[in-house]
Order: C-alpha cells, then sequence, then structure tokens
C-alpha cells in the first residue's frame, strides 16, 4: 500500500429523501483518518459505514439503546476504536455512525452542520470521547476551511 494513502472502505446508506452523496463525505473522512491515525494504522484497511436515517428511526434506535425516547442528531457505534485498542488484524472496521438530517436541521441554521456531526461521531468511532474532543477542534477548523 502507498505510505499516508488511507485505505477506507466507506459505505453511505441514505434512507431518508435528502440528497446527501457519498463523495461528499469521502474526502471528509480520509481527511480526518490522515489527521488522526498513526502511519501504521493507516496502512491498514478501514472500514466505515454511515446511515442517513429519519426522526422517527433515529427516535427508534435512541430508545433501543440509549433508553431515550426522543430524536438526537447522530447516534455513533464504534467497533475497533484504534485510538483506544490496538488493532490485531490488518482490517479496521471503525463501526457505524448514524445521522438524522431532519434533526440536525432543525437545531442548526449551518447547513454544513451535518459535515461537523459526521466527524463528531467519527472521533467516537476512532475512540475518543467528549472530554477528549475539544483539543480537537483546531483539526476540524482545518479540515473545514480546507474542504467544505
Amino acid at each position: 500500500m502507498n505510505q499516508g494513502k488511507i485505505n477506507l472502505q466507506f459505505e453511505l446508506i441514505n434512507q431518508t429523501k435528502y440528497n446527501l452523496k457519498k463523495r461528499l463525505f469521502l474526502p471528509l473522512a480520509k481527511n480526518i483518518l490522515d489527521k488522526m491515525l498513526s502511519q501504521s494504522l493507516k496502512d491498514k484497511e478501514i472500514h466505515l459505514n454511515l446511515f442517513l436515517v429519519s426522526a422517527k428511526r433515529i427516535k427508534e434506535l435512541n430508545k433501543k439503546f440509549r433508553q431515550k425516547n426522543s430524536t438526537t442528531t447522530i447516534l455513533s457505534f464504534p467497533q475497533d476504536e484504534p485510538l483506544k485498542n490496538k488493532p490485531l488484524s490488518e482490517i479496521i472496521v471503525l463501526g457505524d455512525i448514524f445521522l438524522c438530517p431532519q434533526t440536525i436541521r432543525q437545531k442548526n441554521k449551518d447547513k454544513k452542520a451535518i459535515y461537523f456531526f459526521f466527524w463528531h461521531g467519527l472521533l467516537h468511532l476512532l475512540g475518543l470521547n467528549h472530554k477528549q474532543m475539544p483539543k480537537y477542534q483546531k483539526i476540524w477548523k482545518r479540515i473545514k476551511k480546507t474542504i467544505l
């Protein structure tokens, strides 16, 4: 594999009426992973799924997995968490991010807010918690300027 090139297997499953394309999220994901992962992790095959779901569906998931009977903007379901745990194989399965574009748009005036929530979810999949995230705000600002 080329050194520094992220081998990302990325799936976007859009179950909404919103016209959001894989090509809008893929460069963002690669950029984030390039900045966050060590070289030894970049050389692995990385898997990530992004689901865009309705308010009804995210509410169902929120109730099932967090026991909260309300809609939310994002849910993340991490698997390998490579910043927390040393991956044991050549494949890193980051996990699944569920975004609700409808809820995101209701709560945010910025039309690009969905990308912030995607970034937020990706940090969770990498193994970071909310207390660790503020120190990565500078990375988000740089990424936002260059990609969005």
